[in-house]
């Protein structure tokens, strides 16, 4: 039995919610569902003021809804799961994000890193959904371009990869440790690594950048449907992915503009098999 005088603000950790009854008594929802997620509001604040509420996400068997905690008064959110062009997963120490990016629109959901168990089973349920597999024909080797993955990257990739996920190419740049000249001493900075690799679902960026430096303790992966993109090409010293009205501009430096333009190349003649004809299809 629910209670109808809980308050969800005061729950301090994420879990699954699998039939209605798991629901938290505030939050007024009358929708049938096939798998969500509750999340609570940061619990420390700046100023003991939370940065995001207490949220709920819902899915159904074609669209993706989010509530925020009914004391702020927002309606609901809907998002269609054949108009989610991209998906990005943040996590740096303690902050993490979730967003999902559709033709006209973005949702960020923020979340703490001590929620991480419920948040992945639910995403990965939802990227199952979205990512369709496509039929292609599958080396026993991927084609590897750059350098050798590092163990944090390996790891990465690992577990980002869904059940009979394979990559069939893929371009890695190490990170690099670099000096900077200063008047009295140099200054060690270490360039970010990056990741884009194509898989038989997707096309996959992962990079430990956040805020323009590399972050030993994080990753940043942006994956969209290998049907949604629309262009891979190198330009100069950047490899740029087009994806619906979304770009991505990958630096590669000219130390890795030939690996870069060989992996373009493969990657580009794999993906045009299977572009979409219709701009709105699914992903």
């Amino acid at each position: 039995m629910r209670e109808r005088d809980v308050d969800s603000r005061a729950y301090a950790y994420a879990y699954l919610l699998r039939t209605t009854g798991d629901l938290p008594a505030d939050f007024p929802v009358d929708r049938e569902f096939t798998l969500g997620l509750f999340l609570p509001q940061e619990q420390a604040g700046r100023f003991g003021r939370p940065r995001y509420p207490a949220r709920i996400l819902l899915l159904e068997r074609n669209e993706l809804w989010l509530y925020v905690h009914p004391s702020l008064g927002e309606a609901e959110i809907a998002a269609p799961l054949s108009g989610v062009l991209v998906m990005e997963t943040e996590k740096f120490l303690l902050d993490c994000n979730v967003k999902f990016v559709l033709w006209d629109r973005e949702y960020d959901v923020p979340y703490s890193a001590r929620d991480e168990d419920r948040v992945s089973e639910f995403i990965f349920v939802v990227k199952q959904r979205i990512l369709k597999p496509a039929t292609l024909t599958v080396f026993v080797d991927a084609a590897k371009f750059g350098d050798s993955l590092t163990l944090a990257f390996a790891n990465f990739e690992r577990q980002e990869l869904l059940v009979g996920e394979v990559v069939i190419a893929g371009l890695f740049i190490a990170p690099k440790k670099q000096l900077v000249k200063g008047l009295f001493r140099d200054t060690a900075t270490w360039q970010p690594a990056e990741y884009i690799a194509l898989t038989n679902r997707r096309l996959l960026w992962m990079t430990d950048r956040f805020e323009g430096f590399r972050h030993e303790y994080g990753v940043h992966c942006r994956y969209c449907g290998i049907r949604r993109v629309r262009e891979l090409a190198l330009r100069d010293t950047e490899l740029v992915v087009g994806i619906g009205t979304q770009s991505w501009k990958i630096e590669v430096g000219s130390a890795y503009r030939e690996p870069a333009e060989q992996f373009a190349k493969f990657a580009h003649g794999v993906l045009m098999k299977f572009a979409e004809p219709d701009a709105h299809g699914d992903g």
